[in-house]
């Protein structure tokens, strides 16, 4: 694995990724071969274990990130979430491709000096350009909604004003609008909603606006004068050439979801990013096997990890597991028990 990575990335032009790449790849081809292991020491005839092989590679290869968008994916499935649907959560592919891409992408030589301050700069564009909107817009439609005698629109009300108060009280509890002051829940009643009520929400709403705005000028203003300390350091020549030699456009475009139609999704009573994943940041709670897809890190119990460093770790917990059940032959002795005549019968 270790000169299949040396020739490949050689020959694509990757840098500075050889430890990564073959960290990520040597665990899967330990993944691939206890699972082959696992199959070979459970069915005697080679005819029959030529047939799984497809019915296992290719879930790795549709469910692995790379071939088809998640969004894409029925929601019964769990696609159109914002997420990886539960069932690419056992893919090992799902796990090595999400660790190479964010990692090519985040900790290159280029980007590494601009990362964090474009995270400061997405998160705040985002929720100018995209998140504001939003809310005004369900502000609107709620007053529209209020005004009608439909229980179809009282309940869609209802929905509304679930929402916006989840979201308001999301916001209120980051640092920058600690001082700004809550609106009481009458506010957000379906009974009592009125013109005056959706005002107190706009103007809540536009304060958020008001920070965000400076906020992304800061961001701005600091990652210019980066780019200029850099340009200074290299040359403006030479700055150049690092972008090009560490950049994939390609690549960028993936794991920003560019071309994602949807940028903001509505699910239950919240609303989620479905833009720039890469600059988002999972809630730290518990352990994040339910991160959204190309998240730059993630968390385990309150400690912070890169996110390679935490899909290896699911990687080779996969090959752990199946190592027990090859040393106990579990596959084995359930197929064994499963196909055993008269068990039905003697059960009943």
């Amino acid at each position: 694995m270790f000169i299949y990575v040396l020739i490949g990335n050689f020959i694509i032009g990757i840098k500075g990724m050889t430890f990564e790449y073959w960290a990520v790849l040597f665990a899967v081809s330990c993944f691939a071969n206890i699972l082959g292991l696992n199959i070979s020491s459970s069915f005697n005839s080679a005819v029959t274990i030529y047939i799984l092989i497809p019915l296992l590679v290719i879930p790795q290869m549709a469910l692995g990130g790379a071939m088809f968008n998640f969004d894409k994916i029925n929601k019964i499935f769990g696609g159109g979430k914002g997420n990886a649907p539960v069932i690419a959560d056992v893919m090992a592919s799902r796990w090595a491709y999400e660790a190479l891409a964010v990692t090519q992408f985040k900790d290159n030589r280029c980007e590494q000096n601009l990362f964090d301050i474009e995270q400061i700069e997405s998160f705040s564009n985002y929720k100018q350009v995209f998140y504001i909107p939003e809310l005004n817009k369900i502000i609107d439609e709620s007053v529209v909604l209020s005004k009608e005698t439909a229980k179809s629109s009282s309940e869609q009300l209802a929905k509304n004003l679930a929402l916006l108060k989840n979201e308001l009280e999301s916001e209120r509890k980051q640092e920058m609008f600690s001082g700004l002051p809550a609106l009481s829940d009458a506010v957000f009643n379906p009974s009592t909603f009125n013109a005056d009520a959706a005002a107190a929400i706009r103007t809540s709403v536009k304060d958020f606006e008001g920070k965000y705005i400076d906020l992304y000028n800061i961001a701005s203003s600091k990652k210019n004068s980066i780019i200029s300390t850099l340009q200074k350091e290299y040359g403006e020549d030479g700055y150049v050439k690092l972008c090009d030699d560490y950049t994939n456009d390609f690549l960028s475009d993936i794991v920003k979801k560019s071309n994602s139609k949807n940028k903001i999704l509505r699910v239950n009573d919240r609303l989620v990013q479905n833009c720039e994943p890469i600059f988002l940041e999972p809630e730290n709670k518990g352990i994040s096997l339910r991160a959204h897809f190309f998240a730059p890190v993630k968390y385990v119990f309150g400690i912070r990890m890169n996110t390679i460093t935490f899909n290896l770790i699911v990687i080779w917990l996969m090959s752990v597991i199946f190592y027990i059940t090859l040393y106990f032959d579990v596959l084995k002795k359930t197929l064994e028990f499963s196909g055993r005549p008269g068990r039905i019968g003697k059960e009943s």
